[in-house]
């Protein structure tokens, strides 16, 4: 994994299907010049719109990340 980078947290939404609640959020991150997007699963609504993840980022491919 590449160095750390940080995403900011822009948009939290909860997806319903039947019975089940899965909260997400989207964050953005800048890597080569690109911005990205990505979501995760927001487990126990644990982050909040504005927060900085510290993320590593595969060096091959900027969408493989994890969120540390």
């Amino acid at each position: 994994m590449a160095c750390p980078h940080r995403g900011i947290v822009t948009k939290l939404y909860i997806q319903r299907n039947r019975n089940i609640q899965t909260p997400y959020a989207i964050f953005n991150y800048i890597l080569n010049n690109k911005v990205w997007t990505q979501e995760v699963i927001n487990t126990n609504a644990a982050i909040q719109v504005g927060d900085t993840l510290k993320l590593r980022c595969a060096k091959n491919d900027p969408e493989i990340f994890k969120i540390e």
